[in-house]
């Protein structure tokens, strides 16, 4: 599975290369419904569908990408008692009133395999 690298415009991609996968984390794109405090992490099975969905929901201005999460990553948003929702087209989620999209941050144990770009 694949989740959607997501930044603040904070981090860049030097900071990814040099910072985030050597210390073997990453942040990922995740929503929050109003009143409920855990985060929905959401994933794709192409960086493709990754691409279109950022597109259309996150600022033209941040970092974005996609990140392997694999057995490792998806074991870890469990462990946290996050949810994780696949996504399987591109749908505008940032109009949608008691959702807020924001980021987290998933930690490995190995370095993440991500591809970053910018809009």
């Amino acid at each position: 599975m694949i989740a959607i690298l997501c930044t603040d415009g904070v981090i860049r991609v030097p900071d990814i290369c040099n910072e985030c996968q050597p210390n073997k984390w990453v942040p990922v794109l995740v929503y929050r419904r109003q009143g409920d405090p855990t985060p929905t992490v959401l994933v794709c099975d192409t960086e493709d569908m990754a691409k279109r969905f950022s597109k259309r929901n996150i600022q033209k201005d941040w970092l974005l990408g996609a990140v392997y999460l694999g057995d490792e990553g998806l074991a870890y948003i469990k462990e946290k008692g996050w949810k994780i929702e696949t996504i399987d087209w591109p749908r505008k989620m940032t109009s949608l009133p008691g959702i807020e999209l924001g980021y987290e941050v998933v930690d490995f144990a190995t370095n993440p395999a991500v591809y970053t770009a910018r809009l």
